[in-house]
């Protein structure tokens, strides 16, 4: 199994499905911290994009904004300017990242599986035979 089926698996079985956001917030010319309306984004699915007039910009991560996905915080590194529209939308986790819920899992398999070896793999029918 990969790590992305687990990753889903363990989110069907927590009660914990992405649910999505989207955000819309005018420029003063100042401001360059926003506050999202979720925590634990996916930053995957984040698309954010400032509207000037008829021009739209999709900002890039990492060039044109940071983003503290546990927070639900951006800063962007130039303000929004006076009357354009800044706009987010996404998905967002209500308990954990998948970054989180990735180690946890790693974490979980190196304690269970470390320093131990398969000497013979089993499949059901020779396991029946064994206990049948």
């Amino acid at each position: 199994m990969r790590i992305d089926e687990a990753l889903r698996r363990l989110r069907m079985e927590i009660g914990d499905p992405a649910r999505s956001f989207d955000t819309n917030s005018i420029g003063d010319g100042m401001t360059s911290d926003y506050d999202l309306p979720k925590q634990n984004i996916d930053d995957t699915s984040l698309v954010v994009t400032i509207t000037n007039g008829s021009v739209v910009t999709t900002l890039t991560l990492g060039q044109d904004y940071q983003l503290n996905a546990n927070q639900g915080f951006i800063r962007l590194t130039s303000p929004v300017p006076f009357g354009a529209i800044f706009s987010t939308s996404g998905k967002a986790w209500g308990l954990f990242t998948d970054r989180e819920l990735r180690q946890y899992v790693e974490d979980s398999l190196l304690q269970h599986c470390q320093g131990r070896t398969v000497k013979e793999r089993l499949t059901c029918l020779r396991l029946r035979s064994l206990y049948l």
